[in-house]
């Protein structure tokens, strides 16, 4: 903005829903990875490591700020993945959480990797595909499964996912948990607010100028929800959205990064405080090059 313009609305006082926030944005590690297909993005504040979930070769990577080549942490044969869509770190407890196939999790320890447990759903749960993990602050382990679209619990100490809601939509992508009875879902038509203790399901409303579909990653931060969302054209864009009503109504959709980079796999992120991180693939000139990756860095506005 120019010096001495208002913003816009100001002489309405109408503040607009969906605004250009730009926020400042950095690479915290470019690296190479041959055949790589990105399943999962964790930070390990302590270390200043990146865990990276290859869907590939079933196996976690680990990248240090700054870059470098990848460095295998754990592969299948030790832990036992069969697949990988989802990664999400207990830094209170220095843990690691991954979600294989077929509902399975595993827990290994962050600093190492040195897996610790593996659980496996019960047979009365029938089919379940996790596509995104939560933690709640208790340490309770949260999984969206986009075969039943359900939100499948496991607390503490655990040893079985059990059901905690049926969310009745279709397409779920993502999950952000506030606390371990508010979870926020994303879906294919937009954002359900689930409260586990009433087990409502309320559609987030929001006015007609902001879209709430297309998201592909959610979470729950200081600044509100922090998603990423895909447009028809490709291009991601990163986007804050604030809430109010109880947490019910989205009235205003900051658009802190848009970033045309393409990129295979699932979308992978990690908020930490007001740092968004997510994973990049950048363009090369030479088709026959390897692809060379990025860990984009948004410091995200308050």
């Amino acid at each position: 903005m120019k010096r001495g313009e208002r913003p816009f609305g100001a002489e309405t006082g109408r503040v607009p829903p969906l605004v250009r926030q730009p926020a400042t944005r950095s690479d915290a590690a470019r690296f190479e990875a041959p055949g790589f297909s990105p399943s999962g993005l964790a930070f390990d504040a302590v270390s200043q490591r990146f865990v990276i979930g290859d869907a590939r070769e079933h196996k976690l990577m680990v990248v240090t700020v700054g870059g470098g080549d990848p460095i295998d942490m754990v592969r299948a044969d030790s832990a036992g993945f069969a697949a990988i869509s989802a990664v999400e770190t207990d830094g209170r407890r220095g843990e690691l959480w991954v979600a294989g196939d077929a509902g399975v999790v595993h827990r290994l320890q962050l600093v190492s990797g040195r897996p610790l447990r593996t659980y496996r759903p019960s047979p009365t749960l029938g089919a379940v595909r996790l596509v995104d993990l939560g933690l709640a602050v208790s340490g309770t382990l949260m999984g969206l499964d986009t075969k039943g679209a359900r939100l499948l619990t496991m607390g503490r100490g655990g040893t079985e996912w059990r059901v905690s809601l049926c969310l009745e939509r279709a397409g779920v992508t993502s999950i952000a948990v506030e606390e371990d009875g508010l979870v926020f879902v994303a879906h294919e038509g937009g954002i359900v607010r689930a409260d586990l203790r009433s087990r409502e399901v309320t559609p987030l409303s929001a006015v007609s100028e902001v879209d709430l579909r297309g998201i592909e990653r959610l979470r729950f931060g200081a600044q509100g929800l922090v998603a990423i969302q895909r447009e028809a054209s490709g291009t991601r864009r990163v986007l804050v959205l604030r809430l109010a009503d109880g947490r019910r109504r989205v009235t205003r959709i900051a658009v802190a990064d848009e970033d045309p980079a393409p990129l295979a796999g699932l979308a992978s992120i990690h908020l930490t405080g007001p740092d968004l991180y997510y994973l990049a693939r950048e363009p090369r000139s030479e088709p026959e090059r390897e692809p060379r990756y990025a860990v984009r860095k948004v410091t995200l506005p308050r």
